[in-house]
């Protein structure tokens, strides 16, 4: 049974005349005749008294006009769902970041998504570059945020932010007032590092930027996240280069200054999977300022 024509037997039944109904639904009366004579046909039983003026519903008429709301309520339901999903406005949306992206603007960016399609349901993990990207590959995730280079063909992606390192300094170190530091200053000091197996490119940045300086750093690996270096370095275990947007892991014990050094800066990214096809992933990535390349 198609739901156009309950629609049209809804209409009659209200309006109790063939013109006026054909006049409202904006088809002609005898399309609507027709159309009625048809749903009769599939209940198997007339649905209206033509005899009478007006027109007036016969009793299963009647008991198909009490069900007859109820499913064109629910077809209407379903058609606005499918409407919401197709711009965007519904569904799930699974995000994957790495640790510096939880930093940043882009929380900020996710709640005011979350904020503008409140029917979105939004999920936040976190991972490490390498498992990030391997989760994105295999579709266990939408999108990524991340600071590493997208390998391959599989994946796309496109920049959002370029920041700074900066040095973090025991408050108490020679330099921690100075205007900015060159890492040639820091030659004798210890670096305090993730382990490259961490965020290999980070690891290789800075390992370049020392290359370009004229030396290599006396590096402490150490794990766990930033503000466990900010610890270390606070603890006078040695010093570090981080993100700028690492400033907001408050501890007295350590200074941020600037370093004059060209090429220590951070590209955060955004990487989805072009097979992804969909209007919430390209409405997510219209609120970053990203055209969606399928």
């Amino acid at each position: 049974m198609e739901t156009r024509r309950l629609e049209y037997f809804t209409a009659l039944a209200e309006g109790g005349n063939f013109s006026r109904a054909a006049e409202r639904l904006g088809i002609s009366q005898p399309a609507l005749s027709q159309q009625i004579q048809r749903l009769e046909e599939e209940v198997g039983a007339y649905l209206f008294d033509r005899t009478a003026r007006p027109v007036v519903l016969t009793e299963v008429g009647e008991r198909l006009l009490a069900r007859s709301a109820d499913v064109l309520e629910h077809v209407r339901a379903i058609e606005r769902l499918s409407t919401a999903a197709s711009r965007g406005e519904t569904g799930r949306l699974r995000i994957g970041a790495i640790p510096l992206a939880l930093y940043g603007r882009i929380p900020q960016q996710i709640r005011e998504f979350r904020r503008r399609h409140p029917d979105v349901q939004v999920f936040v993990e976190r991972f490490d570059t390498s498992p990030l990207v391997d989760l994105l590959e295999a579709g266990r995730i939408d999108v990524a945020f991340l600071n590493a280079t997208v390998p391959g063909s599989a994946l796309r992606s496109a920049d959002l932010d370029t920041g700074p390192l900066v040095a973090v300094l025991p408050v108490d170190h020679p330099l921690a007032r100075a205007s900015s530091v060159r890492l040639q200053d820091l030659r004798a000091e210890q670096l305090v590092m993730f382990p490259r197996d961490v965020a290999a490119e980070n690891f290789d940045l800075v390992i370049t930027a020392f290359r370009a300086a004229g030396f290599s750093p006396k590096i402490i690996t150490a794990a766990g996240g930033y503000a466990d270096q900010v610890g270390y370095v606070a603890a006078g275990v040695g010093y570090a280069l981080l993100p700028r947007e690492i400033e907001c892991v408050r501890n007295d014990g350590v200074a941020w200054v600037p370093v004059s050094d060209v090429g220590l800066t951070l590209t955060m990214r955004v990487a989805w999977r072009p097979t992804k096809r969909g209007g919430l992933l390209r409405t997510f990535l219209a609120d970053l300022g990203v055209a969606h390349a399928a």
